[in-house]
């Protein structure tokens, strides 16, 4: 099927599957030639809707996930707030304490609770055990508060993961790839009739290209969204080593250039100093050859010889 384009189930939208199979319904039904495959080009667009749905259902299941890491987020920052009061007596955080290094490390807590529940939340998983035993009563009295933001944390971390790997468990098996698969066969089996067909029917007069003009064309590939913060992270590397090597592509090419450009400054200008240098000798020779010529011309000896050759 090299002629025609086969989408990958596994990066390709739902939607644009709608889109090639609508238009391969539009063809199949508007032309007399291609009546045999109406009916199973019909079921399948019938197929897609409750596949589409069950994406959706996944998709959204992420997005509540989602609102659900960041409220637990925000009871991690509460919980880390009352630390920070409990340990600087409400006055601006002192990174240096031995008890502010305890909990929050090197950072400072509005840098520790920036919105990252992984990263916070495997910190603060520490916390409980390490406020069980601390000397003053104000620390000990956040166990209960800081157990209920982590637990809290932990589940809504979870409930992300099971969504995000349901959703990739979905696209990469089940339904979704059969959907695709059923769609990539029907197509080969679509074209390689319609091939056959204007080859062994010549008295039909099918132009060129009749197989193909049943089949949507694809679009150039498109990556996949980032769904969590670390697949964001990665993109963002993978797209600033991207920038770097394209950046010293065009700086190297760019020196190049330059040199180039001073090579041809230098030609030019040993061009233009050998251009005046051989009208300098030019003018140099015609001096000397009028200076030769009145020599002559003064010279007594060769008056003579002249006279004496117009005696003869």
């Amino acid at each position: 099927m090299a002629s025609i384009y086969t989408p990958d189930g596994t990066k390709v939208p739902l939607e644009l599957l709608r889109n090639l199979i609508t238009f391969l319904l539009a063809r199949v039904t508007s032309d007399p030639h291609a009546a045999s495959f109406l009916a199973p080009v019909k079921a399948l667009r019938s197929d897609w809707n409750p596949v589409a749905a069950k994406e959706l259902e996944l998709e959204e299941a992420i997005t509540i996930a989602q609102a659900g890491a960041t409220a637990a987020d925000r009871g991690l920052d509460g919980a880390s707030g009352l630390l920070k009061i409990a340990i600087h007596k409400g006055r601006k955080p002192d990174l240096t304490l031995p008890l502010h290094k305890l909990y929050f490390g090197t950072e400072s807590p509005s840098v520790f609770e920036r919105p990252r529940l992984s990263t916070q939340l495997t910190a603060m998983k520490t916390w409980p055990a390490l406020l069980a035993k601390a000397e003053q009563p104000e620390l000990v009295g956040l166990v209960a508060t800081v157990v209920a933001a982590v637990d809290a944390g932990i589940a809504a971390e979870k409930t992300l993961a099971d969504a995000v790997a349901a959703r990739d468990a979905f696209r990469l098996g089940g339904e979704r790839k059969k959907i695709f698969d059923k769609f990539n066969s029907l197509c080969a089996k679509i074209y390689g009739a319609l091939k056959a067909l204007v080859h062994d029917h010549p008295e039909l007069g099918l132009v060129s290209g009749y197989a193909e003009s049943f089949f949507q064309r694809g679009p150039a590939t498109q990556a996949v969204a980032p769904v969590t913060l670390e697949e964001a992270d990665a993109e963002v590397k993978s797209l600033q080593e991207q920038l770097a090597a394209s950046t010293k592509q065009r700086d190297d090419l760019q020196s190049k250039e330059t040199a180039h450009a001073e090579q041809l400054k230098t030609a030019e200008a040993a061009l233009l100093e050998a251009a005046a240098l051989k009208k300098k000798s030019d003018e140099a020779e015609l001096s000397a050859q009028a200076a030769v010529q009145a020599a002559k011309e003064l010279d007594p000896k060769a008056a003579g010889k002249s006279k004496k050759t117009k005696k003869k």
